[in-house]
């Protein structure tokens, strides 16, 4: 570290416990930028906690370092989202350093969440971008770009049922886009963006910077999330530049196979090179990651398994958790009732075959003395042929007796076998009595 920058950091520290714009008592000190240092204050007669951004002490005197951080006050605090934090008062104080006084913010940064628990679940990552996208459309929308879009601008807050709420931090750097700007409108003496995400355009210094920078960044950013690892690697400034200007990330299911292949059409082509071949607004780069969202890409990503997130910034509550279980045992439940009602239901196989037999029609077989010859009827009624009389009985000829089966007559020349088993049709008779003889005589 530069002494320059010592002597900084120990101004910063030195205003903890001073009060300023006559209300805001700054009781610690929350992180530095290039511009600026940001402290958790309280404001003396409510009570209320508060963020205040204070300008460096050594660029209190650089007239275009005030007007900068003025242009973030006035830009942010006309901004309306619930992903920009709330802009609550501008002013300078007692030393004439400008204040700027936002909501104060509890939460994670993305590289923070990112180094604790590596890439995040397929589902949730698609849903922080998209809420930095709906964020960004507001800026996009009064015509200011943020250029400097990374993980630790973006904080992870929490909202009341436990779900993720995206925050978009620091416009320091932002670009108002304005009719008529010339060139030198966007000079500040600053470096522009931080190098693993910024885009060709602004790693070579173009004047011309649209929101089209601002999609590359979040491409860059979802790739990271996705993966763990930076889209452009490199150990030193011109590496990264060289690599983003020369370079194409390498495919995102490469390394890690289980993102579905559109969403990685997606997150390559927000990194394209050329602006044109990027999506043309971040409202179509947020419609085109609707499919893979929680609430649209559940199905998507069901078997992803790589890595659950946990803690203070899990991807689910453990009452979600604990709902899902409970559905999935009454499913399986249910599944399992309905097989064992359907085992119990279905007929063994020796009684499935004993009941096939006892309900098919079954050929009638006869005896060749039970077969009737064809001019003879045993009966007027439609009575059963009765079986065959013993042969040690006689006939009786009395009226009203057993009544002898009729003989059977031997099949004619000619005739088939079946034929030889035809049983004849009765015909009906004048006389209620029959001429009995012995069909075996």
């Amino acid at each position: 570290m530069s002494r320059e920058g010592s002597r900084g950091d120990a101004a910063c520290a030195a205003r903890i416990g001073s009060v300023v714009l006559g209300c805001y008592e700054l009781r610690s000190l929350i992180g530095q930028g290039g511009m600026g240092a940001v402290y958790e204050a309280r404001h003396l007669r409510l009570g209320r906690r508060v963020a205040v951004k204070v300008v460096r002490p050594g660029l209190a005197d650089d007239a275009k370092v005030l007007a900068r951080f003025e242009q973030e006050a006035l830009s942010a605090g006309a901004l309306e989202s619930e992903h920009i934090p709330a802009v609550i008062d501008f002013a300078r104080d007692e030393s004439a350093a400008p204040c700027l006084v936002m909501e104060y913010l509890e939460g994670k940064n993305l590289a923070q969440l990112l180094e604790a628990e590596g890439p995040l679940p397929i589902a949730r990552a698609v849903d922080i971008i998209r809420q930095a996208c709906r964020g960004l459309g507001v800026a996009h929308a009064a015509g200011i770009v943020h250029r400097d879009l990374k993980p630790s601008n973006l904080l992870l807050c929490r909202r009341s049922d436990g779900s993720d709420l995206v925050k978009i931090v620091d416009f320091g750097i932002a670009k108002v886009m304005k009719p008529h700007e010339s060139p030198a409108d966007t000079t500040t003496g600053a470096t522009l963006g931080t190098p693993h995400y910024m885009s060709p355009e602004q790693a070579r210094g173009e004047k011309s910077i649209d929101q089209r920078t601002d999609i590359y960044a979040l491409g860059a950013i979802l790739y990271e999330l996705l993966t763990a690892t930076k889209p452009h690697p490199g150990d030193t400034y011109n590496a990264i530049i060289y690599h983003i200007l020369s370079k194409e990330p390498a495919p995102v299911r490469e390394v890690r196979p289980l993102v579905p292949e559109g969403l990685a059409r997606i997150v390559h082509r927000a990194l394209s090179r050329e602006a044109d071949d990027r999506p043309s607004s971040i409202d179509e780069l947020a419609a085109s990651l609707g499919p893979y969202a929680p609430d649209g890409g559940d199905r998507l990503g069901s078997s992803d398994t790589t890595l659950q997130s946990s803690g203070s910034v899990s991807a689910s509550s453990p009452a979600s958790a604990s709902r899902t279980r409970l559905a999935a045992a009454f499913v399986a439940g249910v599944l399992l009732t309905g097989g064992v009602v359907a085992l119990l239901r279905s007929p063994r196989p020796r009684e499935a075959e004993a009941r096939t037999r006892a309900e098919s029609p079954q050929p009638e077989t006869t005896s060749p003395a039970s077969v009737p010859a064809a001019h003879e009827a045993p009966s007027a009624r439609d009575a059963p042929v009765p079986p065959p009389p013993d042969a040690s009985r006689s006939a009786r000829g009395a009226a009203g007796g057993p009544v002898a089966s009729p003989p059977r007559t031997a099949p004619r020349a000619g005739s088939s076998p079946a034929a030889a088993h035809t049983v004849a049709a009765p015909a009906p008779q004048p006389s209620s009595r029959f001429e009995l003889r012995n069909p075996y005589q």
